[in-house]
């Protein structure tokens, strides 16, 4: 008995003065595996760790990619049957652009590069401009010479200077199976008005009726220094200057176009007779 309290005594002792084993822990596997005491520690740590690494990475992905994307070049626009049935009728029609430098049987690629496509469009739709049915450009006079009683205009007088309306004309075309949305605005009109001289107007405004007479036009007016007559008459042309918006197989451009009318001008001089 004695021996039996004496060894209990001893066990008790020998714990007493033991420390503890340790917590262990093993990294070998990336992620540390921990096996005592504080498991939230460590894997909150490493977790943390791998998250902003990842993010990290992510992030400098996303941003690579991003700059990949900005300075890549456009994607050549793949052509169905039917453009290309179109854009061949074209080349044909209106050689050059999209075609291949390679005689009269020229036709483009299977794939165009979307300036390339703008290029040929842009060529098809200016032969397309006369499909806009433009405003009359025949030069108008007022007032009118040709309802005075001498039937002609006077050497010395103003006069205003103007084209029929209007400044903007849209219309969709269908040729060579493509739908153009095109839109015409005008921009200037030029008028050479047969004596050497010509005037170019942005602007221009109607004769009223009312006006008084030998007012000078706001807008757009000339005056002859020299007579026509006896000789015959000036020709008078006006070539109207127009932008040319246009829209065909989701592309876009614009060019310029422009519209020419004539009209003879008799020109004459008056002599006041004073009599006394």
């Amino acid at each position: 008995m004695r021996k039996l309290i004496v060894a209990l005594l001893f066990g008790m002792l020998l714990g007493w003065f033991t420390p503890p084993p340790s917590a262990l822990a093993d990294g070998s596997g990336g992620d540390p595996n921990v096996q005592e005491a504080g498991p939230g520690t460590w894997e909150g740590r490493v977790r943390k760790a791998v998250d902003r690494d990842t993010r990290r990475g992510s992030k400098a992905t996303h941003k690579r990619g991003s700059t990949l994307k900005k300075n890549a070049p456009p994607k050549p626009h793949k052509l169905s049957k039917r453009e290309l049935a179109a854009i061949e009728a074209m080349c044909r029609e209106a050689p050059g652009g999209v075609c291949d430098d390679s005689g009269p049987k020229a036709t483009p690629k299977n794939k165009l590069s979307p300036a390339k496509l703008v290029g040929g469009l842009n060529q098809l739709a200016r032969t397309l401009i006369v499909r806009l049915q433009l405003p009359d450009p025949t030069p108008r006079f007022g007032p009118d010479p040709s309802v005075n009683e001498w039937k002609m205009a006077a050497v010395g007088y103003p006069l205003w200077l103007w084209t029929d309306g209007p400044t903007v004309v849209s219309s969709r075309v269908r040729a060579y199976g493509i739908t153009f949305t095109l839109r015409a605005d005008w921009q200037s009109t030029t008028f050479d008005m047969g004596d050497g001289r010509h005037v170019t107007c942005s602007s221009t405004l109607v004769y009223p009726s009312n006006t008084k007479p030998g007012r000078r036009s706001p807008a757009c007016g000339y005056t002859y220094l020299t007579s026509s007559l006896p000789k015959g008459n000036y020709t008078v042309t006006a070539t109207t200057h127009w932008r040319i918006s246009w829209r065909a197989l989701g592309q876009s451009g614009s060019l310029p176009g422009t519209h020419r009318g004539q009209w003879s001008l008799p020109v004459g001089e008056l002599n006041a007779l004073v009599v006394k």
